[in-house]
């Protein structure tokens, strides 16, 4: 657990630098000039509509149409092999993620960019729910795979090619200009906090009930 300590400290840190363009945007009047917003129009810049389009919104049209029936399905998977715990604890990380992802958006309140692609986007936009959803799901998926059996180089292939698809879904909402990097980033990173903790107090958890029960047949 040494090492997941030292992954969550640096997340947690990261997080609280990446949270700084909101903090200015919602209290300093702006962020303009700042690195965040100089990547944003960067990624803009790359506009081809011809080329990128169709794909891009497939892509940032992942989370919303996807994930809920991901995890009911994943769910339902350890249910039939009655994994009871497992099945569990993967709805408790993708329901009370929802719940840290919204009261983090509203404690935040920064407002998205002006100039958006698509059409009625509506909610803050720090931290992106598009990144947290999917690095969250992705991190699960990543999670059961290293806990399973499955070759070392399965593994390895597996974690870069969801790593992979997390990034491309954050880079999508960058490219639509619904987010500024700095929201991808944080989502990123708030979702390496919450699977981190969760999982963590899910373990103690588990202790707790088995010391319980024990005590109960004594």
């Amino acid at each position: 657990m040494a090492h997941l300590a030292r992954i969550y400290c640096l997340s947690v840190a990261c997080y609280h630098f990446c949270r700084l363009p909101a903090y200015c945007q919602r209290n300093c009047g702006g962020e303009r000039g700042n690195l965040d917003t100089a990547i944003y129009h960067f990624v803009n810049s790359l506009d081809s509509r011809r080329i990128f389009n169709s794909s891009i919104l497939l892509l940032s049209s992942v989370p919303a149409n996807f994930l809920l029936p991901a995890y009911s399905a994943l769910i339902l998977i350890y249910l039939f092999r009655k994994k009871w715990k497992r099945a569990f604890d993967i709805a408790m990380i993708g329901a009370l993620g929802s719940v840290v992802l919204f009261l983090t958006k509203n404690l935040f309140a920064r407002h998205r960019p002006l100039d958006p692609l698509i059409k009625n986007v509506t909610g803050y936009s720090f931290p992106s729910v598009h990144s947290f959803s999917s690095f969250t799901f992705f991190g699960v998926i990543i999670y059961l795979i290293w806990k399973s059996e499955v070759h070392q180089a399965l593994k390895i292939s597996a974690t870069t090619g969801l790593f992979f698809c997390g990034i491309l879904v954050a880079f999508s909402r960058v490219y639509l200009r619904v987010h500024y990097p700095s929201d991808l980033l944080g989502g990123f990173l708030l979702s390496v906090c919450w699977l981190i903790s969760s999982i963590f107090l899910l373990h103690q958890l588990d202790k707790l009930f088995v010391r319980f029960f024990d005590r109960k047949k004594l």
